[in-house]
């Protein structure tokens, strides 16, 4: 867990956010939707779109399918994004 804060979940952001060769980058929001104010890495990554609608954490859905839904849709979305 630490080495993806420290070091994956960072180089992620910064290519997101990189002009010449951008990545995709969607979060998904598991547990929580509150963004940590003191995490610099979650300031980052809340500027990003997330899979589901207003960041809305997957255990919060009834049932969850509705959730995991919502990121196929986001994920299709982004790679059809990217084939253009």
């Amino acid at each position: 867990m630490e080495f993806i804060q420290q070091t994956e979940a960072p180089d992620a952001v910064k290519r997101a956010k990189d002009k010449d060769q951008p990545c995709t980058l969607i979060v998904v929001p598991l547990d929580r939707n509150d963004w940590d104010k003191n995490s610099s890495l979650e300031q980052e990554l809340k500027t990003l779109q997330t899979a589901t609608w207003n960041a809305k954490a997957i255990q919060d859905f009834t049932p969850q399918s509705k959730g995991w839904l919502q990121v196929e849709q986001a994920i299709r979305k982004a790679v059809e994004a990217r084939r253009e």
